[in-house]
């Protein structure tokens, strides 16, 4: 438990450098700009994998991960409903604190600085046709990758749900190959996550806070993981054994 804990520690301080080092990257760089269309493409792409268009498939490939491994039935059970649990509760949360917070997203900024709109809160008073037609009005300005990305998230900014999501499936999934030593995969799940922050902050739907935000949600949250299965073990699984013919079911931690 001691280990998996602290390779759980190693994978949110490295997406928390990697995320660092590629917003430094990115400081010069206008989100009303079209002279950069190949890196807004790879960015969309990239952000997709943790959005709306993608996450099922994502979440299906690192759910592959136990049955890939020596995982017992019963440990497969354990750690797939505690996955699921985790992700139900960061979905929660991340909808929770955008409707508390209400922080506009960088691209709303720039907007306002632009003359679209007087300020953000008058976007997000607007219908939604409303707000394609502002967000179309600065189309020559944006390149298309951009701007499909502002048409699609007209809600709010923090925190990032893409990153929110990306930091929990690292988290919960890197330790358990580095544990069985599939070093690479663990070291491209870390990758994968800081590219998905760094894609948010290029097409310019979230702030580095916002990013780091959902880094600490998801560590606590992947955190409490093992409590979380222990619970639905002990109360759905064991409720009608006895003490003495339960089964001693090793944690996949």
């Amino acid at each position: 438990m001691r280990l998996i804990t602290k390779y759980k520690l190693v994978c949110t301080l490295a997406i928390i450098l990697l995320t660092s080092i590629f917003s430094i990257g990115m400081q010069n760089i206008r989100i009303i700009d079209a002279s950069h269309i190949a890196s807004s493409i790879v960015a969309r792409i990239v952000s997709s994998s943790a959005g709306a268009e993608g996450f099922i498939v994502t979440t299906l490939v690192f759910c592959l991960i136990p049955f890939l491994l020596s995982f017992s039935f019963a440990q497969k059970k354990l750690i797939l409903t505690s996955f699921i649990v985790v992700l139900a509760c960061a979905f929660g949360i991340k909808t929770t604190l955008k409707t508390t917070f209400e922080a506009p997203r960088p691209f709303v900024e720039e907007l306002v600085n632009l003359g679209s709109i007087s300020t953000s809160t008058e976007f997000y008073q607007l219908s939604d046709p409303e707000k394609l037609k502002v967000i179309d009005d600065v189309s020559l300005n944006v390149d298309k990758w951009r701007l499909q990305e502002w048409l699609d998230g007209s809600d709010y900014s923090f925190p990032s749900g893409h990153m929110l999501f990306a930091v929990v499936v690292t988290i919960f999934w890197a330790p358990v190959l580095i544990i069985k030593r599939y070093y690479c995969l663990a070291a491209m799940s870390v990758i994968w996550a800081s590219g998905v922050g760094a894609s948010r902050l290029w097409l310019g739907m979230h702030r580095l806070e916002d990013l780091y935000a959902s880094i600490v949600i998801a560590l606590i949250l992947c955190m409490l993981a093992p409590k979380i299965t222990r619970m639905y073990w002990n109360k759905f699984e064991f409720l009608h054994r006895t003490k003495s013919h339960s089964p001693n079911v090793a944690s996949p931690w």
